[in-house]
């Protein structure tokens, strides 16, 4: 199976499962902003806004919730290259523009939007998580005339093993997301799988093919892997 895009089509096959994206928004959302969500109401829209020209680089969801039974709309943003984006800002506000047309167009009332940037590359996260960061101007007196946004970061590649959460699933992708491009990927891909034991086996299947366009793993190495970790006695 060939597949253009590995990347992109592990993220949404992952985060498109509405347990896993409920997951991530459960434990990645700010400890302020969570208790307003209704997640009961989680809905995973089909709409895509990243243009064609850029789906080698980012790949994007959209998710709608309820705050106070209104529409609240989380778009998700995955920067899949190995270095961080300085214009990110002004892409997500691109997006968010088309999502806001998009219900002018519907003619629906415009929703908030609340950005969440996921990156997993080998270089530090170094964009300012605000729009006004890239715009150029020093006198307070202007701000008023500055549109502002801030954007929510999960730096997969810096996170501590012990902050990864989430159901098995999610884990089991964050954890890969972590690992792929470093030469730690082998010594950590046991765990990994093991924590997809017992999710449904298109998880399995999805991780797989992932690995295998992304890496240069040896087929034997996985299969011995798998076979260790999928066993009923294994830690016994």
């Amino acid at each position: 199976m060939e597949i253009n895009k590995p990347h992109d089509a592990f993220f949404k096959g992952m985060l498109s499962k509405k347990e896993n994206a409920k997951s991530f928004l459960e434990n990645y959302l700010p400890a302020d902003i969570l208790p307003l969500i209704n997640l009961e109401k989680l809905e995973i829209e089909k709409d895509s806004f990243v243009t064609k020209e850029l789906q080698n680089y980012f790949s994007d969801l959209l998710y709608k919730v309820e705050i106070e039974e209104k529409d609240v709309y989380i778009y998700m943003l995955f920067e899949h290259k190995s270095y961080s984006e300085k214009w990110i800002s002004l892409q997500l506000l691109e997006y968010m523009l088309q999502i806001w047309k998009l219900k002018k167009e519907q003619k629906k009332p415009l929703p908030i939007i609340i950005p969440i940037v996921v990156y997993h590359g080998e270089e530090c996260w170094s964009p300012e998580k605000k729009l006004s960061s890239i715009l150029e101007y020093t006198n307070k007196k202007l701000a008023r005339y500055v549109p502002d946004f801030e954007y929510i970061l999960n730096n997969v590649s810096s996170q501590k093993d012990e902050e990864i959460k989430g159901t098995e699933s999610l884990k089991a992708m964050l954890f890969l997301l972590k690992y792929v491009r470093t030469p730690k990927l082998l010594e950590n891909l046991g765990m990994i799988l093991k924590l997809l034991k017992d999710c449904p086996k298109d998880y399995l299947v999805m991780a797989t093919i992932y690995i295998f366009h992304t890496t240069e793993m040896p087929l034997n190495t996985f299969v011995d892997l798998v076979n260790k970790s999928m066993s009923q006695n294994e830690g016994d």
